[in-house]
């Protein structure tokens, strides 16, 4: 039995899970996610115990722990679905596990300190939407994957837990300013320094709304199929208020250079549609992002660290180990 490209399906009813199977038994459950079959499907009415909607898809609740990603165009037309697998646990204790390595493991658990361009470079603010007149607080100078290992004990984003690394990341000289970024993806987190291109009070970001109020992160989706649309700055969440306070934190310190540096963590894998989106879309091999922490301090918009990520196979090699 097959099924119609153009039937009308409602994501998340039982004839939406049928053409889904049908779908998967066609090819043999292998490489459905690159099956390209145009399917409509009314995303207004699927908004079930199913279902989780976002702007460019649904993610649908599968047995056995697993979930489906759809991807659909402005139409709300097919345009692709990725299996993949939803841990129901919560990705806190892993992702964002607080650590009690000394400085030398701190190095050495740091996968690579990889130069850039093999899987990181400077991302093209200038030509987003909505950040062409942004001003550019910080330029990237080192980048590297490191595994979240669960143990007690501080976290290595908090102030002093990480000199070392920081060190190995560029971070040397006292009369600089520089900002670490922890991006927290389940078992690794990429771990960005940048520097301060001007002097500013670091003092300012530790204010009670920067977290809650002004600082967003942003994705754009340079060439990756299926990518979410680029969001404008003023119409995205707060950090804090997205992911969650105790999924998030900026904090200050002092560089093993006796450099100040301000520190950015942000768990990702917090919120479980996010979660989806990396395993699913995202982390693909061959494809390109660009990842944003922005402040919009009311009419104005400042780029506080920027990035784009090439997704080699050694990347997701290193993620996943």
């Amino acid at each position: 039995m097959a099924f119609d490209d153009s039937e009308e399906l409602v994501v998340g009813t039982p004839a939406y899970f049928q053409a889904v199977d049908l779908k998967a038994k066609s090819t043999g459950g292998q490489g459905a996610s690159r099956q390209r079959r145009r399917l409509s499907v009314d995303v207004r009415a699927a908004r079930s115990r199913h279902t989780t909607v976002d702007g460019n898809g649904a993610f649908l609740n599968l047995k056995g722990g697993r979930a489906r990603y759809i991807t659909l165009d402005d139409q709300g037309t097919f345009l692709e679905d990725s299996l993949v697998k939803h841990d129901s646990q919560s990705t806190r204790a892993s992702a964002a596990g607080d650590s009690d390595f000394s400085d030398d493991d701190l190095v050495s658990s740091c996968s690579d300190m990889s130069p850039r361009d093999e899987w990181w470079c400077d991302a093209d603010t200038r030509a987003l939407k909505g950040l062409g007149e942004a001003s550019q607080l910080t330029r990237l100078i080192g980048g590297c994957v490191f595994p979240n290992k669960p143990s007690r004990g501080r976290s290595p984003w908090e102030p002093g837990a990480s000199p070392e690394l920081y060190e190995e990341l560029g971070m040397r000289d006292a009369r600089k300013q520089y900002l670490a970024v922890w991006m927290n993806l389940g078992a690794s987190s990429l771990v960005f320094a940048l520097e301060f291109v001007n002097d500013v009070n670091l003092e300012l970001f530790l204010a009670e709304d920067f977290l809650t109020r002004r600082l967003k992160f942003l994705t754009n989706s340079v060439s990756m199929p299926g990518g979410p649309p680029w969001k404008l700055p003023k119409d995205a969440e707060a950090v804090g208020a997205f992911f969650g306070k105790s999924s998030t934190s900026c904090a200050r310190g002092v560089a093993k250079s006796g450099a100040s540096y301000l520190c950015a963590q942000v768990d990702v894998f917090s919120k479980w549609w996010v979660k989806m989106l990396f395993q699913g879309v995202a982390l693909r091999s061959g494809n390109v992002m660009e990842v944003l922490l922005v402040d919009q301090d009311g009419p104005g918009v400042a780029v506080l660290a920027a990035c784009r990520l090439k997704v080699t196979e050694e990347l997701l090699q290193m993620l996943s180990a």
